[in-house]
């Protein structure tokens, strides 16, 4: 095994937490099977997301995968390497080794862009994005989780005009599971904007999209994966239109789900 496997190897061995190495050929992923939960964790290197070729036939694998209800979640070299901290909270979250807290137990207040930038580059893979509505929950004056939304978008192609909104982040504080916070958040925002529907993306690589089928959300459509490009400090750019490439080392994302919540 690379050192990428032998660390996440190890550190599962620190969690004390039983598994089974699925055995694979030399040049494919290897895939860890935990024994307490029904959950396999693929880790995926550099170099086997590095061409769209790679990325499109890892899709279509995980995307098999979900419809036969194996839940399997994909793990990138670059984001333990470089987020490890954010990848450790997801993992001990769906091993149910988190500190839990009860939404009901945390008030709403909107916040600023600076205090959500700073939260969500701490606590949520992808960072901070630019978003019009930021909403957090608080329990004894400190932030526990965070939600970012889009301003309204009406869609007048629609036999009737829809009023729709993005869901753009998630997060909660690493090593905290907020229990219902999600739910109390979205009731919140729409008690106030009166939404006809709510949009979103998930990572497809990281366990799908079921938590959002229990919020209401349908699937609407898959997003094909993207060129990402990884500098030496673990900051991903992405390429623009009629701009130079940017400089680093070529990795592929896999990939979204489009998911819609009605509110009609």
């Amino acid at each position: 095994m690379n050192s990428f496997e032998l660390s996440f190897e190890a550190y599962l061995q620190q969690q004390h937490y039983d598994f089974d190495l699925i055995q694979s050929t030399p040049d494919s992923p290897k895939i860890f099977q935990l024994k307490n939960i029904p959950l396999q964790i693929e880790l995926i290197t550099n170099d086997q997301i590095a061409t769209e070729l790679q990325a499109i036939g890892m899709q279509k694998m995980l995307l098999s995968g979900i419809q036969s209800k194996v839940k399997r979640i994909q793990l990138f070299q670059y984001q333990w390497e470089f987020k490890r901290a954010i990848i450790e909270s997801r993992l001990l979250s769906l091993m149910g080794l988190n500190q839990k807290i009860h939404g009901r137990k945390c008030k709403i207040a909107r916040v600023d862009k600076t205090i959500a930038s700073v939260f969500l580059n701490e606590n949520h893979l992808q960072g901070y994005c630019t978003a019009r509505y930021h909403f957090a929950l608080l329990l004894a004056d400190e932030i526990v989780a965070m939600a970012t939304f889009s301003a309204a978008r009406l869609l007048n192609k629609r036999e009737v005009p829809v009023r729709s909104f993005e869901l753009l982040r998630f997060a909660s504080k690493k090593e905290f599971t907020v229990v219902g916070g999600l739910t109390k958040l979205l009731h919140h925002f729409q008690e106030l904007q009166k939404m006809d529907e709510l949009m979103t993306y998930t990572d497809i690589a990281f366990a799908g999209n079921s938590y959002f089928k229990e919020l209401g959300f349908e699937l609407h459509s898959i997003k094909n994966p993207m060129p990402l490009y990884l500098n030496e400090n673990g900051e991903i750019q992405h390429p623009k239109k009629n701009l130079d490439l940017p400089t680093g080392i070529q990795v592929f994302h896999l990939g979204s789900i489009k998911s819609i919540k009605k509110f009609l």
